[in-house]
């Protein structure tokens, strides 16, 4: 499975979370849907990370990563918050952003450990900021970084096992969050009235596997599309919500 098709399931499934969110009153079941695409984009900001590294256009990728969060900050308020500024909400794309930074940071630090100090600082600041996803969004990204760098080769059965563990530390995060509370009966009742949502997360799970490291079809209008969609795709929520009233 190439990159484009990453790409396709991402987009597709990020619209239909959008509309659902937008348009049909948080409709559940598309929400779930969705799930899948902010896993797949925090992936591909780890596989973009490494491989513009071994290209050397690491600094490119990092410019453009910020020229698309800045670009979609009105769209964004205007499509989920009917406003802007809204200093409570930042677009995903400045959490990639920052995720990203805090990989290229951490690239710079030889000794392991230490690398863990600017993905923590970056995490926080990512929360302070009120971006999209937060701390939790950050980690994500890390997490593939070293699923990419360390484990993209090994045995299917680990990768399998690697690709559950994070997506059900991500999704029960969300859970756990929401049942405000430890306890497991609160979590349990909460997973069951709402947060069965965050089921969708491991819907990225077998698109991640099955990725052979290829960029498959290319196309200069189709990378256009797909670096260009996120902000396009708000812009036409905002004006249709401000024609409608809705």
């Amino acid at each position: 499975m190439s990159m484009f098709i990453l790409k396709l399931v991402a987009m597709v499934t990020m619209l239909v979370d959008h509309v659902g969110f937008v348009f049909l009153g948080n409709k559940e079941w598309m929400r779930c849907i969705g799930r899948i695409a902010f896993p797949l984009y925090a992936f591909m900001i780890a596989e973009g990370f490494a491989k513009t590294t071994e290209s050397g256009r690491l600094g490119n990728y990092w410019q453009r990563t910020l020229f698309l969060a800045l670009a979609s900050e009105v769209s964004y308020d205007y499509a989920f918050y009917a406003g802007f500024p809204d200093p409570l909400h930042q677009n995903v794309i400045f959490t990639l952003w920052l995720a990203l930074s805090a990989l290229i940071i951490a690239s710079r630090i030889p000794f392991l450990p230490c690398k863990a100090l600017p993905i923590a600082l970056v995490a926080w600041l990512a929360e302070y900021l009120h971006t999209s996803y937060g701390w939790v969004g950050v980690l994500l990204v890390a997490a593939y970084a070293a699923y990419v760098k360390w484990l993209k080769e090994a045995p299917g059965w680990l990768r399998l096992v690697a690709l559950l563990a994070i997506g059900l530390l991500f999704g029960g995060h969300y859970v756990v969050k929401n049942a405000g509370s430890y306890d497991l009966a609160r979590i349990i009742y909460a997973f069951k009235v709402h947060n069965w949502l965050q089921l969708g997360v491991l819907g990225a799970v077998p698109f991640i596997y099955l990725y052979n490291g290829k960029k498959g079809f290319s196309h200069p209008a189709m990378d256009w599309s797909y670096r260009v969609f996120y902000p396009v795709h708000l812009g036409i929520f905002a004006i249709v919500r401000s024609v409608f009233s809705l």
